[in-house]
């Protein structure tokens, strides 16, 4: 009876533990997010290691925001090889040092809904 009841505090302990660590885990992550996800940053990783100086980011838009993401594009050295303005997308090849801050709403001042990194396209 002890063990049960030992088992179910321990139980209880973590699963509140658990649960405050997900809620300031959450905040921060909201607040600290990497521009580009894992899989983008690695992509851009392995296009550096087999010495490449450009990567395709693609990039979408908030509604109506297309015409600006495309100047900010340019104006950080992107050549845009694809646009949709009714979907806001663009695909755009940039130079590889220039990918993580085209990627980044906050350094380009135009609200972007998502954004990927491919070392696979030209």
């Amino acid at each position: 009876m002890k063990r049960r009841i030992l088992a179910i505090a321990v139980f209880g302990i973590a699963v509140a533990g658990w649960s405050a660590a997900v809620e300031v885990g959450s905040n921060s992550a909201a607040t600290s997010r990497p521009p580009l996800f894992k899989d983008s940053r690695q992509s851009i990783a392995v296009a550096r290691a087999q010495g490449r100086d450009h990567v395709v980011v693609l990039l979408v838009a908030e509604e109506g925001l297309a015409d600006a993401l495309a100047d900010a594009a340019t104006r950080l050295g992107g050549d845009i090889r694809y646009r949709d303005d009714d979907a806001g997308y663009l695909r755009v090849r940039v130079p590889i040092d220039r990918a993580s801050e085209l990627a980044d709403p906050k350094r380009l001042g135009v609200p972007v809904t998502a954004t990927a990194a491919t070392a696979h396209w030209r």
